[in-house]
């Protein structure tokens, strides 16, 4: 093989390769951008539920301890009703 025939070939193997290596790149920064759109779409319905329901934050911890003072007294109040079933 000649050396003219060898630069020629590679040279030809060295576009083949960047071609083939723009095509990967460009489907790889059309599938960012579709993630990025999918991201984009969740970060404004996480806003949209944090706007909604933000104000819940307060009364949660009312709920928590109003519900935490009720578990604190089933056991004397399971005490007095079993009293009251074997009185009866």
């Amino acid at each position: 093989m000649s050396a003219t025939l060898q630069i020629v070939l590679t040279v030809v193997e060295i576009v083949v390769l960047v071609a083939v290596l723009v095509v990967y790149l460009l489907i790889l920064g059309r599938q960012l951008r579709s993630v990025t759109a999918g991201l984009e779409q969740v970060s404004a319905r996480m806003r949209e539920i944090e706007q909604r329901f933000g104000a819940l934050g307060a009364a949660a911890v009312e709920v928590n301890s109003t519900l935490e003072e009720l578990a604190a007294a089933l056991p004397a109040v399971s005490e007095k009703a079993e009293d009251l079933a074997a009185k009866r």
